[in-house]
């Protein structure tokens, strides 16, 4: 998605939505992989990462990481050697929220990446701020996960299909929870597997619960920064993971102008 709009940004293409090129096959197999986002009424891991991304409001914030494959590379090569680490992040009122993923083209096992999020809050914040981490990865939100532990039944019973739904929703993994800002600076730490995408959401201490809204009901180390000047409407960030910096910057992008506009 990212790349996309990066597309469009390259060739002057006005991007205002797109097609999931997806189709329902009523009584298919579970889990056949006819390019389905559910299958008779359970959703896939990929739609979970649709419902993350859905969650995303308010301006996005233009985000440059040295961990992220370029443009360029990804249409020449797609994502060989090296994964790509990158992110999306949005500014709705005084709620900061922060997309990362780790993906990769070869399906193989890999060691995740510890991840360290520093963020440099507005000064409305005060000294505390809510933090909210919600996951999708092979052990959160991933009913097919569930439903290959369960020997993969073709007629699942009404106890494995409860499981099942269950699994099919991201995973808050970290409840709402208040911590500590200093110097206007909140620090959080993690670890993103390979294939795993995390949504952080921050918010004032005094704003209630930070849990996204959901549309549908490494050996290296990785520093995220993300600043918000006091009178400035949009936020600034950076990034690291494995060599990774990521920067968001405290304006929005010529081209995010031209999409509001």
């Amino acid at each position: 998605m990212k790349r996309s709009l990066e597309l469009a940004e390259k060739t002057g293409v006005n991007l205002r939505g797109v097609l999931t090129w997806a189709f329902t096959f009523p009584d298919s197999a579970y889990f056949a992989g006819y390019r389905a986002l559910s299958t008779n009424g359970i959703h896939l891991p990929v739609l979970n990462a649709f419902k993350l991304l859905g969650s995303l409001s308010g301006d996005r914030l233009p985000v440059e990481s040295s961990g992220a494959r370029s443009l360029d590379d990804l249409l020449e090569n797609g994502v060989r050697d090296e994964p790509d680490v990158d992110a999306l992040a949005a500014l709705d009122g005084e709620r900061i929220q922060i997309l990362v993923w780790n993906y990769h083209d070869d399906i193989v096992d890999h060691e995740p990446a510890p991840v360290t999020l520093e963020v440099l809050v507005p000064g409305a914040f005060g000294a505390e701020a809510r933090v909210t981490h919600t996951r999708v990865d092979a052990t959160h939100g991933n009913a097919h996960a569930v439903w290959e532990a369960q020997g993969r039944p073709e007629t699942p019973t009404p106890r494995e299909l409860s499981a099942l739904r269950d699994a099919m929703e991201p995973v808050v993994v970290e409840p709402a929870r208040v911590v500590g800002v200093l110097d206007r600076t909140v620090s959080l730490s993690f670890e993103l597997p390979r294939f795993g995408i995390s949504l952080f959401t921050l918010a004032p201490s005094g704003e209630g619960p930070s849990e996204p809204e959901l549309l549908v009901k490494s050996g290296s180390s990785c520093s995220c920064r993300l600043s918000v000047p006091t009178r400035a409407p949009f936020p600034l960030a950076t990034l690291a993971a494995l060599s990774l910096t990521l920067l968001i910057r405290s304006r929005l992008s010529e081209h995010a102008r031209r999409a509001r506009e």
